[in-house]
Parts: structure tokens; sequence; C-alpha cells
């Protein structure tokens, strides 16, 4: 016996304006039932910063258990949010909304006809959450086997970081440390690599003609300032390594979660285990 699977991929383009498209499983839905050994791939495209939003109008595929033989897969391009279909599974309009700019709808059917296909639409939406084009910083906390001694006003630590000294570096063995000055904010923000974009949330530290700069890997690590006022020649953490446009190249300093602006959350996140 010969066994014939036909593979179709076709590609759907949104404009920049919100329309509303449609997709059917095959070029007879309506006329005929959808025939057998079919693997289609629709790959939804739209701008970045705009969401899809699918409604399945009509569904009716072979019904089984997990949709192991004819099925309806829907998924964004990490495969993050994954639904699958088959039977009639979905009453009219079901509606699913994919925060991504990219989906992809995937037909597949075994050796045998059962039924009429499906039908969906999908429009493109700007996505609210996306629309602004500042940077944010990011942070997680962590919860320590033991505990350490800690309060509001001091907290020693040591720098930690130096995975690449340039971008086609080897990774170190060693951890590494380097001297850099803190910059005025506004200063960084009329480089062209960040052009207005970065908060009060963040620090911007290193030279603007380059020279030395955190590097990939570093991203976590802390940013680190000795007091003038002291003895004790203890150094404190006030940042995180956050970002970059590039290592150390001229006009893009690195960029710092500011603490100052996380202290009373991680204030709460402590307080919560106590």
């Amino acid at each position: 016996m010969i066994l014939f699977i036909f593979i179709l991929l076709y590609n759907h383009y949104c404009q920049m304006n919100e329309i509303t498209c449609i997709i059917k499983s095959h070029a007879q839905y309506g006329i005929m039932n959808y025939t057998s050994n079919l693997y289609c791939e629709y790959i939804i495209k739209a701008p970045m910063n705009y969401k899809i939003i699918i409604q399945i109008e009509e569904l009716d595929l072979e019904e089984t258990n997990s949709c192991i033989f004819d099925y309806l897969l829907i998924t964004d391009e990490y495969y993050t949010n994954v639904y699958t279909y088959c039977g009639h599974q979905v009453k009219a309009s079901h509606s699913i909304e994919m925060n991504s700019s990219q989906v992809y709808i995937i037909f597949g059917t075994d050796d045998a006809n059962h039924g009429h296909g499906f039908l969906l639409k999908y429009e493109t939406v700007k996505n609210e959450a996306l629309k602004s084009n500042k940077f944010y910083s990011c942070g997680l906390t962590f919860q320590l086997n033991e505990d350490v001694e800690y309060n509001d006003n001091k907290m020693e630590s040591r720098i930690i970081g130096g995975e690449l000294s340039r971008p086609d570096s080897p990774i170190s063995n060693e951890l590494r440390h380097l001297y850099i000055p803190l910059l005025n904010l506004t200063v960084c923000n009329q480089t062209g690599a960040y052009q207005g974009k970065l908060t009060e949330t963040m620090i911007c530290a290193g030279y603007i003609r380059g020279g030395k700069d955190s590097c990939q890997g570093d991203s976590g690590s802390p940013l680190m300032c000795q007091l003038h006022n002291t003895t004790d020649h203890v150094w404190y953490q006030i940042g995180i390594v956050s970002f970059g446009k590039s290592c150390a190249a001229a006009g893009t300093p690195g960029i710092y979660s500011n603490l100052t602006f996380v202290n009373n959350w991680i204030s709460s996140i402590i307080q919560s285990y106590e």
C-alpha cells in the first residue's frame, strides 16, 4: 500500500490596522469533508506590538481521546501557549487571545475522513501591554536555607561577575571585578543607544567612550559603591546588572536596576517569611 501525506504551508499577514481574516481547514470547506493524511500549517503574522485574537466559528473533526488522530492545534511561536481541539469541543465563536505577534495554526488528519473541518476568524489588535517604548528592569528573590543578618541600613556584599571580557571571549572560571563611574541618567538618555528610554528605576554606569563594562553572563551581578564618609571600607550594593546594547562599546554604557525602587518590595518578601 502506498500512503500519500500532503503537507501544506500558508503564511497569513495582517496589516497595521485592525482587520479580521478567515482561515478554513481546506479549500472545499462547506462543500466537501476534509481529505485524509493532511498536515496543514498556517502562520499568522502581525506587527511586533500587536496581539492576535482567534475565534473558532465552526469545528467538526474526528473525536478521539487527546485528539490523537484528527486535530486542530493553535500555538504561539514559542509553544508556550498551546491549544488542541478535535470533535465538537468548542461552542460557537470560541475565542482565544494570543499575546504574540506570530501564531501557528496546525491541522492534521489521519487516513480516514470524519468531518467537515473548521472555520476560524482572527484579528490583530494593538497590545496595550507592549505599547510603551521604554526599557524596564526586572529581578527576583529566592529563599536561603540559613538565616543571615540583615538590617535596613547596611548590607555587606562582594562584587561578583566577569563571565565574558568580550562578546566573543571564552567564559572565565574566575570571578572578576572592575571600577566604573556612575553616570548621570540624562547623559545616558542622550546616547544613540538608549534615546530617552531609560527611567529613574535604572542606574547608568560605565564610560561613554567605552572600554570597561559588564557583559553577557553578568546579568544579576551586583553593582557596588563604597561610602567615602566611613572607615569600615564596606561595599554596599546599589544596583543589579540588567542590560546594555553591547559590551564596552563607545556610546553604550551599562544599565543596572536601581535597588532604591525595589527596597520596599524586597522587604515585603522578607516579612512574608518571618
